[in-house]
């Protein structure tokens, strides 16, 4: 079910971020709406797909420490990803704040959102799809190709956006935000 919980996330990004840069004016209230709804949308459609109730049936005790056991070292290889990945998006704010003031933070974490929904969009559909895909690749021994072929097209992606950002995000910014931002 990679692809429907690829598309959950996507929507649940979405949902999430648009509500919370375009209601940017109403407040902090926009991001607590921002998230109950972009929790809902992604939550609607795994309900959607209703395998859930077909896998309830299936999980067993027993099996469940089967695969927990055979799938332990996972966690040591993904938690560092993960600690890397909310220190970088955390620390900044945190370090503008105290260099600067929470005005510029929170300047900057709307800047930040606004410029990363490509990112998580394109991030979350690739990373299911891939996932997916390195179980079969590292079956095969070929883990290290899809890997190159995966970040070749990454790098292409980034730079590509990249170019767009850097041609059309003043009058982006001007459009969603305002001429100050411009």
């Amino acid at each position: 079910q990679f692809n429907d919980i690829s598309k959950s996330r996507i929507e649940q990004s979405l949902t999430t971020t648009a509500i919370q840069i375009f209601g940017f004016k109403a407040g902090s209230i926009a991001l607590i709406l921002g998230q109950i709804f972009g929790q809902g949308a992604g939550l609607i459609r795994l309900l959607r797909i209703g395998p859930f109730v077909l896998l309830k049936h299936k999980i067993t005790r027993k099996r469940l420490f089967a695969v927990a056991k055979r799938y332990s070292q996972f966690p040591l290889f993904s938690i560092w990803t993960g600690l890397s990945n909310s220190a970088s998006i955390q620390l900044t704010p945190i370090l503008i704040t105290m260099l600067f003031s929470t005005g510029a933070a929170g300047v900057f974490a709307l800047a930040f959102r606004f410029l990363s929904i490509p990112s998580a969009v394109i991030g979350a559909s690739i990373g299911q799809v891939f996932f997916s895909e390195a179980v079969e690749a590292s079956r095969q021994g070929v883990l290290n190709v899809l890997v190159k072929k995966v970040h070749l097209k990454l790098v292409k992606i980034a730079a590509l956006f990249g170019l767009i950002v850097g041609v059309y995000s003043p009058d982006a910014f001007q459009l969603a935000f305002g001429d100050n931002w411009r």
